[in-house]
C-alpha cells in the first residue's frame, strides 16, 4: 500500500485495528483526513505529532508521501486522542506551504504589502498566524527571515517543514482557524516583500538564484532534524514559558516536589524532545536521581 519512501509509516500497514480504542482512533483519523482534505481543497500529507507537542512521532516524516494517507494503521496514529496533527508542506503536499509570523505585527506588515495574503487561510496557535498557499511553479527551500532585536521576523516553510493544522500549543492554546478561506495560488516571483526585508530573501534574480542561494542543510528548524521521542509530557508541566529557539522554559517538577523553582524557570526542554534542571548538571549520582524524579511525575507512562 505505502511507497519505499514511506516504509517507517507503514510498518503497520498489514495489521488491521482490532481493539475499540483502535476503531476510534481510526474513525477519528479519517474525520481528521476528510476535514483537512476540504479545507485546503485537495488531500495533503498529514503527520502524527505528539500530544501538545511539535515533535512528530516517526523521524523520517520528510520521506512521506500521499499512499500513507490510505493506510488504515496510519491513519488511526493521526486520529490518537489529543494528539497533534501537522502537514508536511512543499511538493509532498502539492506545493501548499505557508508563513510562519510569530509577532503580528510583522504579519500586518506583510499584508500591507502583498495584501493578496489577506485573502487565503490563516491560523494561530499560541500567538502570531500561518498564512497558507499554494505555490505554482519552482520556489526557494526553506529559509527565515530573522532581526537582530526581534527574532524571526518570518518563517518560510516549504519541503521538509512542517505546520500544525489540528491540536493543542504546548502552551495550552488550541490551534484554530483566523480565517477559513481556500489557500490562495501564486507564483514566487508574484509574492511581495517588504523593502526591508529583501536583503535576507533569495531568488532577489530569479528562482535559480534562490535555489543556489538556499542552504537546506543550514536552514531546516529543530522540529525536521532527526528527533528522539520526547522523554516529558508537557501536559504534565507547569508554567511552560516558550524560548526562541523553540525549546521552552517550565517548572521542574522535582525542585517543585521540594518546593523550589518558584518562578518555573529550572526546566529546560529542547526540541529534539531532551531536556535538562539547570540546578542539577553533569554525570553526577545526584543529577540522575533528580532526572528519575522528573521523568517519573512527568514523563510519558
Amino acid at each position: 500500500m505505502a511507497t519505499e519512501n514511506s516504509q517507517q509509516g507503514s510498518k503497520m500497514a498489514n495489521a488491521q485495528p482490532k481493539t475499540v480504542a483502535e476503531q476510534r482512533c481510526l474513525e477519528q483519523g479519517r474525520r481528521i483526513i476528510r476535514s483537512t482534505t476540504k479545507l485546503f481543497g485537495q488531500p495533503v500529507v498529514l503527520v502524527p505529532m505528539y500530544r501538545r507537542a511539535k515533535n512528530p512521532r516517526f523521524r523520517k516524516f520528510q520521506t512521506f508521501t500521499l499512499d500513507l494517507m490510505q493506510d488504515e494503521r496510519f491513519i488511526a496514529c493521526i486520529g490518537r486522542p489529543n494528539c497533534n496533527v501537522a502537514v508536511l508542506l512543499g511538493s509532498a503536499s502539492g506545493g501548499l506551504c505557508t508563513f510562519d509570523f510569530d509577532d503580528d505585527r510583522n504579519a500586518k506588515q506583510f499584508l500591507a504589502t502583498s495584501p493578496l495574503f489577506a485573502q487565503t487561510l490563516m491560523t494561530t496557535g499560541q500567538r502570531g498566524r500561518n498564512l497558507w498557499f499554494f505555490l505554482d511553479g519552482d520556489f526557494p527551500d526553506s529559509f527565515d527571515v530573522r532581526s537582530d532585536g526581534e527574532g524571526n521576523v518570518v518563517e518560510f516553510r516549504a519541503n521538509g517543514r512542517l505546520t500544525i493544522i489540528h491540536g493543542t500549543h504546548p502552551c495550552g492554546y488550541s490551534y484554530r482557524l483566523l480565517k477559513k478561506l481556500p489557500p490562495i495560488r501564486i507564483k514566487w516571483p508574484d509574492i511581495k516583500w517588504p523593502s526591508e526585508w529583501s536583503a535576507q530573501l533569495p531568488g532577489q534574480h530569479g528562482i535559480e538564484d534562490a535555489v543556489r542561494a538556499t542552504k537546506p542543510e543550514a536552514t531546516l528548524p529543530s522540529a525536521t532534524r532527526p528527533v528522539q521521542a520526547p522523554a516529558l509530557d508537557p501536559a504534565k508541566l507547569t508554567m511552560i514559558s516558550p524560548r526562541p529557539d523553540g525549546s521552552y522554559n517550565a517548572r521542574c517538577p522535582a525542585c517543585a516536589e521540594e518546593g523550589h523553582d518558584a518562578k518555573g524557570n529550572h526546566l529546560i526542554v529542547f526540541p529534539s524532545g531532551a531536556f535538562a534542571c539547570v540546578v542539577f548538571q553533569g554525570c553526577t549520582e545526584q543529577t540522575g536521581k533528580h532526572r528519575a524524579t522528573i521523568l517519573r511525575i512527568a514523563g510519558f507512562h
